[in-house]
């Protein structure tokens, strides 16, 4: 049996553990509604099974006390030695770098435990692997990229690696491969003064504005129009030349009615050929002007200028950074070309 009272004990205020019954079967599940409850026993166990002093975290100077029964054998708060017959197994460790004694000597079967090994080295070993490829294209420092996929993904705070490989598989649907992500760094598009510029009016003023002149001209173009915006010009030149479309002796007809594309080259041409006279338009100009001016400020800004100087695809994509950090993310996973699957145990 098992049984105990539990008295200023990490939040356990005045607990009476009612007595567990092991006489039929040596296993127990103790439910608890908010989940606080068993974590506070938990820290209690554990610190029986060290020998060391109980507190209550909040309220230090509350007075603790404890009695476990377990069995003939009782633990008390004022007579602490540590103990072998009680033994907490603590959530996976950060890093998944567990040791043998800790969780796989509690598989008795020996070709289990062998596997778990296994898995568990490959796992360690896949997530160092990813972490150190994700510092380096985020420009993050490894300590700090799960939360970070934690808190952009909207994950809970208790969230570990296969919610976020979970979560990435989701996302991966609606990936978009724009081009200008190429060589940009999470820390260049979302430190903080970054995102304070982001949220102020004036610069979201500045974007609308921008995508306002850019979509007028855009739908007066040549070739592109609002439905068929540079993005799509870019996702056709790469399947025109993945199925040989010019090959077989294919052309394009553009909506003039005269101007004929008969190979990929002419085709890109074509486009760059308008997206230079859409930017070199006067008005684009100056609401490309306006938007720089609002950059000038900080380092952070200065970069996220250069940025936009170098990719001004980029700018309409500002409007909304949530949208975009995301799709910066799935940028990164699939440059790892890794597959994120999902399976259920047997």
């Amino acid at each position: 049996m098992l049984s105990g009272k539990f008295v200023n004990c990490y939040g356990l205020k005045d607990f009476d553990m009612q007595e567990i019954k092991l006489a039929t079967c040596n296993k127990a599940i103790i439910y608890a509604p908010n989940g606080v409850m068993k974590t506070s026993l938990s820290k209690v166990l554990e610190d029986i099974s060290k020998g060391q002093p109980t507190i209550d975290r909040i309220f230090r100077d509350m007075q603790t006390s404890y009695e476990v029964n377990y069995y003939a054998t009782t633990f008390k708060s004022d007579a602490l030695a540590a103990t072998d017959k009680v033994y907490v197994i603590n959530p996976f460790a950060e890093k998944f770098e567990l040791p043998v004694e800790a969780m796989s000597t509690l598989l008795a079967d020996e070709s289990t435990r062998n596997a778990y090994d296994i898995l568990m080295s490959k796992f360690s070993s896949e997530i160092k692997e990813f972490v150190n490829n994700i510092a380096t294209l985020s420009g993050l420092t490894k300590p700090k990229v799960k939360g970070q996929l934690i808190a952009d993904f909207n994950l809970s705070s208790t969230a570990d690696w296969p919610d976020i490989f979970e979560k990435v598989l989701g996302l991966m649907a609606g990936y978009k491969p724009f081009s200008f992500f190429e060589g940009i760094k999470h820390t260049d598009l979302f430190n903080a003064k970054i995102m304070a510029i982001y949220s102020k009016p004036v610069f979201l003023t500045s974007i609308e504005q921008y995508i306002d002149k850019l979509n007028k001209l855009i739908s007066e173009n040549a070739i592109l129009s609002i439905s068929f915006n540079d993005y799509n010009a870019e996702e056709l030149s790469k399947t025109l030349e993945k199925h040989n479309l010019f090959n077989a002796h294919h052309s394009i007809l553009l909506k003039d009615g005269t101007t004929t594309v008969k190979d990929i080259a002419g085709w890109k041409r074509q486009v760059n050929d308008q997206l230079r006279e859409i930017y070199g338009k006067p008005e684009m100009s100056k609401a490309f002007g306006d938007l720089k001016k609002l950059l000038t400020n900080n380092a952070e800004g200065n970069r996220l200028r250069d940025i936009i100087l170098a990719n001004r695809a980029i700018i309409p994509y500002l409007a909304d950074p949530k949208s975009l950090c995301i799709q910066l993310w799935l940028h990164y996973m699939n440059s790892l070309d890794k597959d994120f699957v999902t399976t259920q145990a047997p």
